[in-house]
């Protein structure tokens, strides 16, 4: 059972950030002085979800031919089944050094649903490969930091594919405490709300949900929404925000324990 004493709410809009951006600003929190907090919990938040599947700056891949490698820049944005074959079989035929074809086809309604790609090439002699890194492989179908030979002239991704642009979503803040382990002030599952939309939260069990405070005298904190790798969020120019709970925590369980304890020795 959590007792919450002394509780103040702050609600917090990255729009009125005192620098940086809406996926990662510092933000003024003025606490009143007569009054003493050890924990914060996040209460509600409201996150539009207008970060991309493919993002700037983390939307090229390397197609390799012999001995010949070429960078794959995707077009930013969001991505459905078909304009991803589409698009990307454009980018690689007329990247390919060697001027190949390349098609990449998924199964159809009359075959077995195994949700991944198979890329094909008429290359001979040429052997060809995909190349990941830390972008990219999951609507590829592929791992990290791995490299894909065509065998044949075929390439069958080897884990099913991921248009889905972030199933869960991370907000870290310098304001918590969580014993040097991370900085995660909330996890978001975002998995079913569509694209272009409002990730919508909301804090029922704030027993389950308190973080340590890390200090209530520092009054500029720092926060970031990141995916579940730490890497930050684009935006897109739209604003997010939330209502902090800063409390003082008084745990009565422990004390009717104590108490307890004290009564039957």
């Amino acid at each position: 059972m959590l007792s919450i004493q002394n509780p103040y709410f702050v609600y917090v809009n990255s729009s009125n950030r005192l620098s940086g951006t809406d996926a990662n600003f510092s933000y003024l929190i003025e606490f009143p002085s007569d009054k003493k907090f050890d924990r914060v919990l996040v209460l509600n938040a409201l996150v539009p979800k207008s970060w991309y599947l493919v993002q700037n700056g983390r939307n090229t891949m390397t197609l390799r031919e012999d001995a010949k490698e070429v960078k794959i820049e995707l077009p930013v944005g969001n991505y459905s089944l078909r304009n991803f074959q589409s698009v990307v079989s454009a980018l690689l035929t007329a990247n390919s050094p060697n001027t190949l074809t390349y098609t990449i086809t998924y199964p159809s309604t009359q075959q077995p649903d195994t949700g991944k790609f198979t890329y094909a090439v008429d290359s001979g002699l040429i052997q060809c490969r995909l190349i990941f890194g830390d972008d990219l492989y999951e609507p590829f179908g592929f791992s990290s930091n791995s490299t894909n030979l065509f065998v044949n002239g075929s390439l069958t991704s080897t884990n099913v594919i991921k248009l889905q642009s972030e199933d869960r979503v991370i907000l870290h803040s310098n304001c918590v405490n969580n014993c040097g382990r991370d900085d995660v002030l909330l996890s978001i599952n975002a998995s079913t709300t569509p694209m272009f939309s409002s990730i919508n939260y909301e804090c029922f069990t704030p027993e389950h949900h308190a973080r340590v405070l890390n200090s209530q005298y520092n009054n500029v904190y720092n926060f970031a929404i990141t995916d579940e790798n730490g890497k930050s969020l684009d935006m897109n120019g739209l604003n997010m925000n939330f209502t902090l709970l800063f409390f003082k925590q008084d745990n009565i369980s422990e004390v009717i324990k104590k108490y307890i304890g004290l009564i039957v020795k």
